[in-house]
Order: structure tokens, then sequence, then C-alpha cells
């Protein structure tokens, strides 16, 4: 068996003469959190799309546990993985608890289930009339409720305010830590500093940094791949990125500060 959950080897995807990823080479152990970032249209979505097997690339192979993803079937997917799509639009007028049946291995949910996700009290409700956060909390605790080893999530926590942020971003890591894998494409930096293992920075279709977080914030080429220079404030052990134009970038400057 693999010691990566998914891995993704020397992947290329064109839309016509345009290549929209190129050489992307990731592998994912067990248990980690990972950001993926980077500026808009920098092949984030198409690259969680492929992880997911709705999409194949022109070259390359993905991996779920040492299996290639292209021999193994929708349902065998299904089992180890979870997708969790930009815009979740329901089409149908379905309540909470048909929607988590859809998902589930039964039509009976752990009552600790319900509480984790904060949605014991919408099961009758029809999912249209549920507020955004709350709307966010079903259709996470719809992907995770089949307990899948892998999560892809692209932007969950977008369009949130950001008590429910945290608490939609907080429940994926308390999920890492029972042994999830999860990939979260996320465009707040502070936010993917606060809860992610690792961030991959993706810009013109290939991965430009892959680390540990904090050796990623901390790096130079960060600036570069946002187009925008950035103060490191550290404080309470914790770094946060303060973005400002090239413009106002100062002649000589000290990038990290510390609060007092």
């Amino acid at each position: 068996m693999s010691e990566f959950t998914i891995q993704a080897e020397n992947i290329k995807v064109k839309a016509g003469q345009k290549i929209l990823l190129h050489n992307i080479n990731l592998a994912i152990p067990t248990s980690q959190f990972v950001a993926l970032v980077g500026p808009n249209g920098a092949g984030k979505s198409t690259l969680l799309k492929l992880l997911s097997g709705l999409n194949r690339p022109e070259k390359g192979d993905i991996k779920l546990a040492g299996r290639l993803l292209k021999k193994m079937t929708s349902a065998e997917i299904a089992e180890q993985l979870s997708y969790l799509p930009q815009r979740s639009e329901i089409y149908w007028d379905y309540r909470v608890s048909d929607i988590l049946e859809l998902h589930a291995d039964s039509s009976s949910f752990a009552a600790a289930f319900l509480q984790e996700f904060d949605i014991e009290n919408l099961l009758d409700r029809q999912f249209k009339t549920l507020s955004g956060g709350e709307q966010a909390r079903v259709l996470l605790a719809a992907s995770l409720i089949s307990h899948p080893a892998i999560l892809l999530a692209d932007e969950p926590a977008a369009a949130l305010d950001v008590a429910h942020q945290l608490q939609l971003l907080k429940r994926i890591k308390d999920r890492t830590a029972e042994g999830l894998t999860a990939i979260v494409v996320m465009h707040d930096l502070n936010l993917a500093t606060r809860f992610a293992d690792r961030i991959v920075v993706l810009n013109n279709g290939e991965i430009q940094l892959d680390d540990a977080t904090q050796s990623v914030i901390m790096s130079p080429a960060l600036d570069l791949h946002f187009d925008v220079y950035f103060q490191r404030l550290t404080m309470d052990l914790q770094t946060i990125l303060i973005p400002h134009f090239h413009s106002e970038k100062p002649a000589r400057e000290n990038t990290l500060l510390k609060a007092v």
C-alpha cells in the first residue's frame, strides 16, 4: 500500500491550445490539511476536479492509495473520496435529512455527528430556506458523513462571515487529526496560515511552492506569485500577512515585524 493517500504524477491539461496545468507532481500523505492557493486563473479548481476523478488529464496519472484513479469505478472512488465543489447548487426542493441520506451509509444519523456540525435542528428544513452559513454546514456534513479518507473542497468558506469561516475550517482541521486528508482551495492566505499543515501555491498552471505552511508564507517568492508585497507580522507565534501594492513598498524595509 502506498504511503500517500493521493498523488498526481506529471499531470498536463489543455483547453484547445491553452495549457491549463503543466508538470504537476503532488503527493499527499494521510492526515494533512493542505491549502491550495494562488491567484485567479492559476488552475486550482481544475486541479481539484482532476484529483476527484471528474475530469481526466491529457497526460499523467492520479493515484488513490497507490491505485490508478482511471482504473477505479465511480463507486470505488466514492468510498475513499468526497468532493465539495465551489458552487454547490441544490436544484430540487430537498430537506436537509434527504441530502444527508443521499451521502450516508444508512438512513440514521448519529446524534454526535449532527451536533458536531450544529445541524440537528435543521433536518426537517428545506435546503433552499437555509442561510448561507447553514447551507455550508450541511454541505460539509454531507461530504463527511460517509467518513471518506480524502476531502477535496473548493473554497468551502467563501462568502461566509468570519465566525462561520473559522467554524467550518476548524471542523475540517479536527477531522484531519482523526485521519482525514483534506485538500482545500483557499483565497484567504491568513486562514490558510492558521489551519493548513502545508501550502501548495499554484500559478500559471504549475506548482510554484509546496512546503510546510511557515516555510511558504515566509518565502519572498510568495509575494511574486501574488503580485504584491507582504509584510509579515508575528503575533502569538502566528505570522499574519499584510498585503500592499508594489508601488507602496519602501526602498528599505524589514518585512518581518513583531507585535508588542
